[in-house]
């Protein structure tokens, strides 16, 4: 269709064919409507699973959308998101049916009022994360709970996390986060890390190699409120112009952290799954800030 393009796969989705798979999905124009149809696969290795889901998420930063179909009709073989699976007649035909925990269902009403797409089953790539420093030392085990919306070419996409931390003593721990990452802002974004900081904050947070506090003597509520270190200080300060900071000051009371990388951003609160009041919070954030880089540094 003029719009979107339907591939159908039929027999063995595995490691050895995709490469061959894999020409048709560079030859499709960017910014459509991908459909990969997997209704008439009997055997999906994790191999193709796990290159699936990376060109999904290569080909939602370039402003097009994929959705994988079909998957409900083949058993899982693990519990594990990029699980082999088969085709099992009994299995196909009864019908695979997701309950919701309490919090899937309050997700699902919140993506329906601000029509978004919602994906609560767990996927394995963790692509999307793999360069924000946040995650040095850290092991995504899967994300889940997407929702995901796209405004004006920039994705907008909720995920819980499971992470796995090394400890020092303790054999490391295993815990859950939100996170809200915004692809496709504009082009290139200096890298910067902002969050809510105090004179304390300054005594007692080491910097990282290469990173530089940056402050704003002609704004000093947002210096006070505001913690931004950056590798690339000169940009930052270019990047963050006035009407940008006169918009954070307007969340003064609120705890949050922005990262950037490249032409994203990823906002989080804190080192847990967040409760849906916090979320929605962050979603308007999300929303205003975006409108607010573009106006100042134009589209992508």
């Amino acid at each position: 269709e003029e719009e979107s393009i339907t591939l159908k796969i039929h027999n063995s989705a595995v490691f050895t064919n995709y490469l061959g798979f894999r020409k048709y999905l560079d030859s499709v124009p960017q910014g459509k409507r991908i459909i990969i149809d997997l209704n008439n696969v009997k055997l999906i290795d994790h191999t193709f699973m796990e290159n699936l889901h990376l060109f999904e998420l290569e080909y939602h930063r370039k402003g097009g959308s994929v959705e994988i179909q079909g998957l409900e009709h083949q058993r899982p073989k693990s519990a594990h998101p990029l699980a082999v699976r088969v085709f099992e007649k009994d299995y196909a035909e009864k019908p695979q049916k997701i309950v919701l925990d309490a919090r899937q269902k309050e997700l699902e009403i919140f993506a329906k009022e601000n029509d978004m797409a919602f994906r609560p089953l767990p996927i394995a790539d963790s692509y999307e994360y793999a360069n924000f420093r946040y995650f040095y030392g850290k092991k995504i085990r899967y994300r889940a709970h997407r929702l995901i919306k796209t405004i004006e070419q920039t994705r907008f996409e909720f995920a819980d996390l499971l992470l796995w931390q090394t400890g020092d003593h303790l054999g490391g721990r295993q815990y859950r986060i939100t996170v809200l990452t915004l692809t496709n802002v504009i082009d290139d974004v200096p890298l910067f890390v902002l969050q809510k900081g105090s004179s304390f904050d300054r005594l007692t947070q080491a910097l990282g190699i290469g990173e530089e506090e940056v402050n704003f003597e002609s704004y000093p509520l947002f210096s006070k409120s505001y913690y931004l270190t950056s590798l690339e200080a000169p940009q930052t300060r270019q990047f963050f112009t006035p009407a940008l900071m006169t918009f954070f000051e307007q969340y003064i009371g609120s705890d949050f952290m922005i990262r950037s990388r490249d032409n994203r951003l990823m906002i989080l609160k804190r080192d847990s799954a967040l409760p849906l009041s916090d979320m929605k919070e962050m979603f308007e954030l999300a929303k205003g800030l975006v409108v607010i880089i573009k106006q100042e540094h134009g589209k992508v």
